[in-house]
């Protein structure tokens, strides 16, 4: 569908009008046209690439829902796995202050005769084990905060995740 419209202003030579003033000899034309076309759809091809189009556009839309719904899903498990490692961090660094004392307990009785040196090297071997865990649920918790940063997409320090659910730390989650 098309509109075009046009103006022309001309003036006749005075050849072709011998004795006309030029006012006479100037004329105004102007020109206004609509054009419509339209295909005839016998066979139903118009329809169907309509159709195919919407579709197209359903299909989009659903490809975008199904993306939100995994980033949303990947949030939720590193989320999680974060908190998981967090825990852990705090349960193994609350044990090793434990095996530290029942280490010095262990050394005070070996000195007093009540315990053998197996006893103290079995302590310290596990005191050992245990400080070894830390720097790996360090990482891991540092890797989940990473990945969660890549999700949200911001830089991996600038976003502080929440210490606990609730309003304000509570005595489980420092």
């Amino acid at each position: 569908m098309a509109i075009e419209g046009s103006a022309q202003r001309a003036v006749t030579p005075l050849t072709q009008q011998p004795g006309a003033s030029r006012s006479e000899r100037t004329g105004n034309s102007f020109d206004a046209s609509f054009v419509a076309g339209w295909e005839l759809d016998l066979f139903g091809r118009v329809r169907r690439t309509r159709e195919a189009a919407a579709a197209q556009v359903s299909a989009s839309e659903a490809g975008l829902h199904a993306v939100h719904t995994a980033v949303a899903a990947e949030v939720a498990r590193y989320y999680l796995e974060l908190r998981g490692l967090q825990e852990r961090q705090r349960v193994t660094e609350a044990s090793l202050t434990k095996q530290r004392e029942s280490l010095r307990i262990t050394e005070a009785r070996l000195e007093a005769g009540r315990a053998r040196q197996l006893d103290v090297a079995g302590a310290r071997a596990l005191v050992a084990s245990t400080e070894a865990l830390l720097p790996v649920l360090q990482a891991g918790v540092e890797a989940a905060a990473y990945r969660l940063a890549t999700l949200s997409a911001q830089p991996p320090r600038a976003r502080r995740w929440p210490s606990c659910p609730r309003s304000g730390p509570c005595r489980r989650c420092r």
